[in-house]
């Protein structure tokens, strides 16, 4: 299962072009921003195609980043900057993270960018693609290559939680596995840089977790340690499914009615049989 994910994974990153994901400029703004320093997303004065008008939120992006997703925009991702961004804004010298602008110099390392919607994710939902965008940063690699490496890295990662997730379930496994390698899935979100290929790899485990620790009663406190684990951090990628970890609790029923049958003090009956 896990060879038939990166082959079709390895496949569509080869015929996927760079920015035709669903608001993949704005994740990639916000990733190279966490990089430089803002973890959280603050007010900016710039604007971008999608967000034209004022009260926009971001964070300082660099510009070899901004020139990548100028040079990539075809018309897919309005979240993309307007081609005159670096002229309009970026002739100040801003420095990474602090949110200021000082006296204009040509050696700007970054440029206050909007991505307003995707300024709300947590840094946990781009884990895999800050590790890419790091080493990417401290190798000097150029963003085109940055950018494979991110969707690699994060194909690798979808791609060990859905074996995780196979080899969780005490049975079913084989439509499950079917089910997980389904092109629908895979298409987009196992490889994508964006908030939801984290999360929708971590839900995905998460239900699969949760079967396991309702089928097999027994199930012991490190499972549903690594249930609920996982589930923080499914809520933490993407906050709408927070509520998900609700269902967590159903795990425990079973838990405590085992608990309970092997605690239970035996009666008289069966006392005088044994």
């Amino acid at each position: 299962m896990e060879a038939v994910i990166l082959l079709m994974g390895f496949v569509l990153i080869a015929v996927t072009s760079a920015g035709h994901i669903p608001d993949v400029w704005a994740h990639t703004y916000r990733i190279d921003g966490i990089v430089n320093g803002d973890v959280l997303a603050r007010p900016v004065g710039s604007t971008s195609i999608l967000h034209s008008g004022s009260g926009n939120v971001g964070g300082c992006v660099s510009r070899d980043w901004i020139q990548f997703s100028i040079d990539h925009y075809d018309g897919y991702d309005p979240a993309a900057v307007n081609a005159d961004f670096l002229e309009r804004y970026g002739t100040g010298s801003t420095a990474a993270g602090s949110g200021t602008n000082s006296t204009s110099t040509a050696n700007t390392t970054c440029v206050d960018t909007p991505y307003n919607n995707a300024a709300v994710n947590s840094p946990v939902a781009y884990l895999p693609q800050l590790a890419a965008f790091a080493i990417g940063a401290a190798s000097t690699l150029t963003p085109g290559t940055t950018y494979v490496l991110a969707e690699v890295i994060m194909l690798l990662v979808y791609a060990g939680c859905m074996f995780a997730a196979v080899a969780a379930l005490p049975r079913w496994r084989l439509p499950t596995a079917l089910l997980l390698v389904s092109p629908p899935l895979i298409f987009r979100y196992s490889f994508a840089i964006s908030a939801d290929s984290m999360a929708q790899a971590l839900c995905l485990l998460f239900a699969c977790l949760l079967f396991s620790c309702m089928a097999d009663p027994r199930a012991d406190n490190g499972r549903l340690t690594v249930l609920m684990t996982v589930g923080v951090l499914m809520g933490m990628s993407k906050f709408t499914f927070t509520p998900l970890l609700l269902l967590g609790f159903l795990a425990l029923i079973p838990w405590h009615r085992a608990v309970s049958e092997s605690t239970a003090v035996p009666s008289a009956a069966d006392a005088a049989q044994a």
